[in-house]
């Protein structure tokens, strides 16, 4: 696996998060035609990557704690 610095998860974690804020914007609530999924897997991408990246950074941060206990 690829690993990535912890600035940089940080970065993308945030920068996912407002990209999935900026996506959900453009969906058109109103719409109950059943294309409402559709509508929403773009912003669902976005929040699952932001969510991954925030699991990463977490998973860092508690190694370099763990790190400077011992």
């Amino acid at each position: 696996m690829i690993k990535i610095p912890k600035k940089v998860a940080l970065f993308l974690m945030i920068a996912l998060t407002i990209i999935c804020g900026y996506s959900l914007n453009g969906v058109d609530w109103q719409n109950i035609d059943g294309h409402i999924f559709r509508e929403l897997k773009k912003p669902s991408m976005f929040f699952s990557l932001a969510i991954f990246y925030m699991i990463y950074y977490v998973r860092i941060l508690n190694q370099e704690k763990d790190a400077s206990k011992k």
